[in-house]
């Protein structure tokens, strides 16, 4: 029963909404309009108003208008009653109109379903509770190949105005971020700080981070100043065998979470809490308690060799010499050629690179032995760069990886604290999807440890929603756009072939999704609808024959020719535009089958 309801209102609402673009638009060019009806069949309530009747029909499964003259559309000869010059509605007839008000008549309708987004969103992201918090202005993890980390910004900095705007969560620096083009100024950045008072004004240009979208198969090149509000558990891979972690009894992966009996969550506090020791240490060298860091480690160790994935949590204390900390980042300093402002600002790096550490989180955790990565790589290897492309967070590698993925890759790694460079090849497989059947994907043949490690990232800081308007109108818009690029993405890759037909959805198909939907909540139901508003806008805009773009497209034709196609002949094309319209029908209907009965099939 939900899924009828949910059915019939979902149907009732876009189909509506679409009909009654065309209804106002005629009404408004001076086009009689017989008929409104919601619904097809026979009438259960009806009433006439002026010269149109009003109509909720038997069969809730769409609507109509009936225009006046609009049998001469569709190439039907002229009744006698309309060739007559004593027709009283002589000059309301559709084709009495020009051409050009004929397209905006036949454009209201799809018109319509690209505006009922942005009505039924911004309610949403108000009212909904999910929406009373948001992430806040804090960069868990900072992209060592991108524009902020160049321009100074590191790993828990809140960003705290952009071009004098105060931001206060991260879907303000989103919109300022994508607003930007090519050959704007800088963003002025100012932000602060962890773990002191420090604020710091920075000049940033971000860079355009090309990806290919998975399933419509197309290009995406967004700006981006390169971080992530998630920031990085404090897993770590040995950069060299005698580095300090590893001589204290340390392995790759292992994870900290206690620096000298104090809780660290992340990386970044982690990295702080042995400064703050470093510091003490320095500050009361003579009667400083602690003269060796105690580092607490959770190491997933495998229970069989046989079974890999059976593993027990154990905890480990390791110690490391505070001393051979503090020399080792001095050697750094020297190397480097680093002022004292500038090792302060590298300090973080510095003490990582001391302990011979690196975050894991672009490490390979494992990797499938029949794939072509297990020629080249191997667990504990760290990217650094992909197609001569620098990055350190891993969800940045999985878009390079996936960029043009039929491509060859060169990675550039780093293994046991040496770079090398390998090429690998991606392999194209498939799986069957209930719904969707044959998916096919392209498999990396190994898994990095920031996407695949339970708790590789912790959930980013939240903060009250303030804004709530402003922030409601630049969601819903942010979402009707991502939703209309994907949809005329994968509308066009129906054509090209980029998209498989057997994605093709009929009426059975969202029948079912619909009652899904509407039992994960309003929300998502809403969510649901927009998806299906955008989708008809854009089929309807196809110039075939019997849709909305195709009469469009005879409308254009004479006003190109200064004629109306003869009638004959747009007949013939129409009856030919309908009998693909109902070989596509058929076609969805024959999906929506079979992915039902994958769905029994369990």
């Amino acid at each position: 029963m939900t899924s009828l309801i949910a059915f019939i209102v979902l149907i009732g609402v876009l189909i509506s909404a679409h009909e009654f673009g065309h209804y106002i638009v005629a009404k408004l060019c001076g086009v009689k309009v017989h008929t409104f009806s919601i619904g097809f069949g026979q009438a259960i309530l009806s009433k006439t108003i002026g010269e149109t009747e009003y109509r909720i029909a038997l069969l809730p499964l769409g609507g109509y208008v009936r225009l006046h003259g609009m049998e001469r559309e569709f190439g039907e000869p002229e009744t006698e009653s309309v060739s007559s010059n004593q027709d009283p509605d002589q000059g309301r007839a559709l084709q009495d109109k020009p051409a050009w008000m004929r397209v905006l008549i036949f454009f209201a309708g799809p018109a319509m379903n690209l505006i009922l987004p942005f009505v039924l969103l911004p309610p949403v992201f108000f009212l909904a509770e999910r929406y009373d918090q948001v992430i806040d202005n804090q960069m868990g993890a900072v992209d060592e190949g991108l524009p902020a980390y160049k321009a100074g910004l590191r790993d828990g900095d809140r960003i705290l105005q952009i071009d004098g705007e105060n931001i206060y969560a991260f879907w303000q620096i989103q919109e300022k971020v994508n607003a930007y083009e090519l050959g704007n100024a800088p963003l002025k950045v100012k932000v602060k700080r962890p773990f002191t008072e420090q604020e710091l004004s920075v000049d940033l240009k971000p860079e355009m981070v090309p990806s290919t979208e998975a399933f419509a198969h197309y290009d995406k090149r967004p700006p981006r100043i390169g971080f992530q509000p998630a920031s990085l558990a404090a897993d770590y891979v040995i950069q060299a065998n005698e580095s300090l972690f590893a001589l204290s009894g340390g392995q790759d992966f292992d994870r900290i979470i206690k620096v000298n009996g104090s809780e660290v969550h992340g990386h970044a506090e982690c990295i702080g809490r042995v400064i703050q020791v470093l510091k003490q240490k320095k500050a009361h060298q003579a009667d400083s308690p602690h003269q060796e860091l105690t580092l607490e480690i959770e190491r997933l160790q495998a229970l069989d060799q046989n079974f890999r994935f059976l593993r027990q949590r154990q905890d480990i204390k390791l110690q490391v010499s505070l001393q051979a900390i503090e020399q080792k980042v001095q050697m750094l300093v020297t190397q480097k050629g680093l002022t004292s402002e500038q090792k302060e600002q590298e300090l973080a790096q510095l003490t990582l690179q001391a302990l011979g550490l690196r975050q894991a989180g672009a490490c390979i955790s494992s990797i499938d032995p029949k794939s072509a990565a297990a020629e080249t790589l191997k667990v504990g290897d760290c990217l650094v760069a992909v197609d001569q492309a620098q990055h350190s967070l891993a969800v940045f590698f999985e878009q390079r990886l996936r960029y043009h993925p039929e491509q060859s890759k060169e990675l550039k790694v780093l293994r046991e604290g040496k770079l090398k460079t390998v090429q690998l090849a991606l392999r194209e497989e498939s799986h069957h999807d209930p719904l969707a059947g044959k998916v096919k994907f392209w498999q990396l043949g190994f898994t990095l440890s920031g996407l695949s490690k339970v708790k590789a990232m912790l959930p980013p800081q939240r903060t009250d929603t303030q804004k709530r308007l402003e922030f409601s109108w630049a969601q819903a818009s942010k979402q009707v756009s991502n939703e209309l690029t994907r949809s005329i993405h994968s509308l066009s890759g129906l054509f090209s072939g980029q998209v498989s037909p057997t994605q093709l959805s009929g009426p059975i198909t969202i029948f079912y999704i619909a009652g899904q939907q509407a039992e994960a909540g309003w929300v998502s139901f809403i969510n649901l609808m927009v998806l299906i508003s955008l989708s008809i806008a854009l089929l309807n805009l196809v110039p075939i024959p019997g849709l909305d773009g195709g009469h469009i497209l005879f409308a254009c034709l004479e006003m190109i020719t200064g004629r109306p196609l003869p009638t004959r002949i747009r007949g013939y094309i129409q009856t030919v535009g309908v009998l693909l319209i109902l070989s596509l029908i058929i076609f969805a209907l024959g999906n929506d089958v079979l992915r039902m009965w994958r769905l029994s099939q369990g």
